[in-house]
């Protein structure tokens, strides 16, 4: 970045600090959960710190240090939002972030079938508020660019649309 050309910082040690301020944060959140176990904010609030920091990973996972930690990540994420979900199962944005969890460890780890179990998390979660556009489309970007099922794509396009037509604008490149 330019703020670590300017400071003379090598680029891995700005990284390195990058992380520490990440785990960090996960750790002050682990803490807020332990201390309210019952909260789903917390949880949710620790599954998104833990989700953006396994993304992070994964597109650094060329490294063998970095895969490990991005596998451990995922494995805490996915445990995260599971607990989130258990709290409060009508909770729409507990389910998105597991399905999220999923997708990352999946990817990591190489278990393809966390992609389709990722789908029926969003699916449950378009059950529970079927209005809402972003499970909508979150279970046909799935379908279309994580299982890569033309199929399906075409019937959850078709379904969302049933229920929204001004969705169609938003969905239907994922048809492509």
């Amino acid at each position: 970045t330019a703020a670590g050309r300017l400071s003379g910082a090598d680029p891995e040690d700005m990284v390195q600090i990058h992380f520490g301020e990440v785990e960090y944060m996960i750790s002050e959140m682990e803490k807020a959960v332990a201390a309210s176990p019952e909260n789903f904010r917390f949880y949710n609030s620790l599954g998104r710190i833990l989700n953006a920091y396994t993304a992070q990973l994964i597109g650094l996972s060329g490294h063998a240090e970095m895969r490990e930690k991005a596998e451990q990540t995922a494995r805490q994420s996915v445990a995260v939002y599971q607990e989130a979900v258990e709290i409060s199962p009508t909770h729409v944005i507990g389910h998105m972030g597991l399905a999220q969890a999923l997708i990352y460890k999946g990817t990591i780890t190489g278990e393809t079938d966390l992609f389709k179990e990722s789908l029926e998390v969003v699916l449950e979660a378009r059950d529970i508020e079927p209005r809402l556009f972003e499970p909508q489309q979150l279970a046909v970007q799935i379908a279309s660019e994580v299982l890569d099922d033309q199929e399906l794509t075409e019937e959850l396009f078709e379904e969302a649309v049933a229920i929204n037509s001004r969705w169609e604008g938003n969905l239907k490149d994922y048809l492509e």
